[in-house]
């Protein structure tokens, strides 16, 4: 996530969440695990298109500041409680 702030295009394994953040051939390429080969064409290519690669750094800062915010993150947070915890009130924030 701090890359994709930062306006860089990102190379991740498909690990984790990496596949949610990064879409493949928008904001950077996702390769698979332990695949050594492919990790390296995926940096050949990035390396080998600046302009491509500068879109998708600047279409990965876009998602962080539209998707990635504290606020989207208090609300789910906020939703996930209250769906565990049954009859939970919110705590007023000073």
């Amino acid at each position: 996530m701090e890359g994709m702030a930062a306006g860089l295009p990102m190379i991740v394994t498909d690990a984790g969440g990496n596949a949610e953040l990064v879409k493949d051939g928008e904001r950077g390429y996702v390769v698979a695990p332990e695949r050594p080969d492919a990790l390296a064409q995926a940096m050949l290519r990035t390396i080998a298109d600046p302009a491509r690669a500068r879109r998708m750094g600047e279409a990965a800062r876009r998602f962080v500041e539209k998707e990635l915010t504290l606020e989207r993150m208090i609300d789910g947070h906020d939703r996930l409680y209250r769906r565990l915890v049954p009859g939970a009130r919110a705590a007023k924030v000073a």
